[in-house]
C-alpha cells in the first residue's frame, strides 16, 4: 500500500502535468492551480517546506512582489479594478509555495515538460486544422497573426511555443521520448510552422535566438557537427525566406523598421510598433510623477487613459490600452520599489543559472524579460500562470539541491 507521502507527490506531478498541458488552452488551467494548492495544504510538511522558502530569495522576491499589490490597494481609487487584478496575479503568490518549496526531479520534470509540449503542438495542430477548414469552406485567410490565434493573444501563445522548444532542447538526450533526434524534428517542423503563422515579431526574434542556441548546443555538446551545420544553414534560410517572402510577416516588419527610423511619430498613429513607442512615452510622464508608491493596483487603466486623451492619442485612448510592457505597468501600478522586485525576480535565478550552466533556466528567463519589453505579460492569466508556473518549476528542478534533482 502506497505511503501518504507517495500519494501526495503522484497527486502533485499528476495536477502539475494537467496545468502544463491545458495552459495553452487557457481556459481551465485556474480550476487545477486550485486543486494542487489544496493537496499542497493537505499534504503538510509543513516544516520542511518552510526550510526550502527560507533559502530561497528568489521565491520572496516573487511573494513580495504580490503583497506590494496587496498593499497598493490601499491608495486605490478602483477597488474592484485593484481586486481584479489580484485576482489575476495570484500565481505569483501560490506558485512560490505549492511548487518552489518542492524539490523536481529530472523525471518528473520530463513528465511535466512533455505535458506542456503536448499541449501547445495539440493547440498547434488545433489551429492549423481550423485554418485550413475556414480556407477550403469559406474561403477566408484565418492563418495568420490574430485571425490564427483565437484562444489567446499571439504574443503570449509565440511565447508559450518557445518555452515548448527550450525544453525539447534541454530533453534531448535525457528523456525516454527525446533520445532520437527524429522524435524532435516533426515537434520542431510543427512548432515552427505555428510561430511564423503566429507572426509575432518579438516571437520570431527569440525563435531565431533559440534556433542559435539549439544549433550550438548540438555542434559543441552533443558533437553532432552535420546535423548542427544542416540546422545553422537550414535555419538561416527559413528565418530569410520568412521575413522577406511571407506578405504578413514582411509587412510586420517592414513597419517595423519605418517606425523605429521615424524621428517623430504622430499620435494618431495606429501601427502597433508605433502605438507602443507613443504609449511608453505617455507611461514614461505618469511614473515621473508616481515614482515612490505609484498611482494604486487598480488605477493604472484609468491613469493612462487619462494621459492618453490629454496627449490625443485617440486609437489607445478608446481601445484602453495597457502600457504595452510589464516594468512600466509595474512602475505606474506600485511604484519603484515593486519594479526593483520584479527585476530581482527575473535576475536573481537568471545569475543562478548562469553561474551552474543550466541554459535552459537562463535562456526561459531572457525569453521572458525580452517579452515584457513590448508586452504587458502579468497582466493577464495567460502571461501571470505562465511566468509563475515555469519561474517556480525550473527553481525547484534547478534552485534546490536534492540527490534526485542531480540524476541525469
Amino acid at each position: 500500500m502506497k505511503s501518504r507521502k507517495k500519494i501526495h507527490e503522484n497527486i502533485h506531478l499528476y495536477l502539475a502535468c494537467t496545468i502544463a498541458f491545458t495552459m495553452p488552452f487557457a481556459r481551465l488551467t485556474p480550476v487545477f492551480i486550485a486543486l494542487l494548492f489544496l493537496n499542497w495544504l493537505i499534504e503538510g510538511r509543513f516544516s520542511e517546506k518552510w526550510e526550502n522558502l527560507r533559502k530561497s530569495k528568489f521565491l520572496w522576491f516573487m511573494l513580495l512582489f504580490y503583497l506590494l499589490h496587496v498593499i497598493g490597494l490601499i491608495h486605490t481609487e478602483d477597488m474592484k479594478a485593484g481586486a481584479f487584478d489580484l485576482q489575476v496575479k495570484l500565481s505569483l503568490f501560490l506558485f512560490p509555495l505549492i511548487l518552489g518549496t518542492v524539490p523536481l526531479g529530472l523525471r518528473k520534470f520530463a513528465f511535466i515538460g512533455l505535458s506542456f509540449i503536448g499541449g501547445c503542438v495539440f493547440v498547434s495542430l488545433l489551429l492549423i486544422f481550423r485554418s485550413s477548414y475556414i480556407w477550403f469552406t469559406l474561403g477566408e485567410n484565418h492563418f495568420f497573426y490574430q485571425a490564427f490565434s483565437i484562444l489567446m493573444h499571439p504574443s503570449y501563445f509565440a511565447m508559450y511555443l518557445t518555452t515548448a522548444l527550450l525544453i525539447c532542447l534541454y530533453l534531448y538526450g535525457r528523456s525516454f521520448f527525446f533520445r532520437s533526434w527524429i522524435v524532435l524534428v516533426p515537434v520542431f517542423i510543427l512548432i515552427g510552422i505555428t510561430e511564423v503563422l503566429l507572426s509575432s515579431k518579438m516571437g520570431l526574434f527569440v525563435l531565431a535566438f533559440i534556433g542559435v542556441y539549439g544549433v550550438i548546443r548540438l555542434i559543441l555538446i552533443r558533437k553532432k557537427y552535420l546535423l548542427g551545420l544542416i540546422g545553422l544553414l537550414g535555419g538561416t534560410l527559413a528565418f530569410i525566406l520568412i521575413v522577406t517572402q511571407m506578405p504578413t510577416v514582411s509587412a510586420r516588419m517592414e513597419q517595423l523598421f519605418k517606425t523605429l527610423n521615424k524621428k517623430e511619430i504622430s499620435y494618431d498613429n495606429n501601427e502597433s510598433s508605433a502605438v507602443r513607442i507613443l504609449i511608453w512615452k505617455a507611461s514614461n510622464q505618469i511614473v515621473a510623477n508616481n515614482l515612490l508608491i505609484g498611482v494604486g493596483t487598480g488605477d493604472v487603466k484609468e491613469s493612462l487613459k487619462e494621459k492618453y486623451q490629454e496627449l490625443g492619442m485617440r486609437g489607445a485612448y478608446l481601445k484602453g490600452l495597457n502600457a504595452h510592457n510589464a516594468y512600466y505597468q509595474t512602475t505606474i501600478a506600485i511604484g519603484v520599489p515593486a519594479l526593483i522586485l520584479f527585476i530581482l525576480s527575473l535576475f536573481t535565478p537568471l545569475w543562478m543559472s548562469w553561474r551552474k550552466k543550466q541554459w535552459l533556466y537562463a535562456l526561459f528567463i531572457l525569453s521572458f524579460f525580452i517579452n515584457c519589453l513590448v508586452e504587458s505579460m502579468l497582466e493577464t492569466q495567460a502571461g501571470v500562470i505562465y511566468f509563475g508556473f515555469f519561474s517556480c518549476l525550473f527553481w525547484s528542478h534547478f534552485g534546490l539541491s536534492s540527490e534526485e534533482t542531480e540524476k541525469a
